[in-house]
């Protein structure tokens, strides 16, 4: 599994901790087969990348600051000029997210620290997006925002 460097041409927008949903959100999905990943989430100029969260961290200060210092393993990556579309859940008060790439796949989230404003998050991928691909139109729907690439002129 590749391990997560910052690229010299990137830097590094937003960083936060979330929690990756995978599959089904029940009970015992959540207890018994890991459908919740938490995870240290970077969106940098040219991609979102979800690492595995360190564990070390719960040992103590000494192990916390070693843990700044180690490289971490990357959970999923989607290049933002990939990113097709941000769903957001229509639940008042819902730290949800789902970031769709352009061949489909679909990764949901969920930012779950005081500090990771949604509203600051989907602002910070849509001004992304649009540095990397100046010619795509964000498009706001009721399930969410959509970068959308203007058909080519025939």
């Amino acid at each position: 599994m590749e391990k997560f460097r910052r690229r010299t041409t990137e830097e590094i927008l937003l960083k936060g901790t979330i929690d990756y949903l995978r599959g089904e959100q029940t009970f015992k999905a959540i207890m018994f087969k890991g459908a919740v990943k938490e995870c240290k989430a970077y969106l940098t100029t040219e991609r979102f990348v979800a690492c595995e969260d360190s564990k070390l961290k719960m040992f103590g200060a000494l192990l916390l600051l070693i843990s700044y210092f180690v490289a971490k393993k990357i959970v999923f990556e989607i290049p933002l000029d990939t990113l097709a579309a941000i769903g957001i859940p229509k639940e008042k008060g819902s730290q949800e997210l789902f970031l769709q790439r352009n061949d489909g796949a679909e990764f949901r989230i969920r930012l779950n620290s005081f500090f990771n404003a949604r509203e600051k998050w989907i602002d910070t991928f849509s001004d992304a997006v649009k540095k990397v691909r100046p010619e795509v139109e964000i498009q706001e729907t009721e399930t969410g925002i959509e970068f959308v690439q203007p058909a080519a002129n025939a």
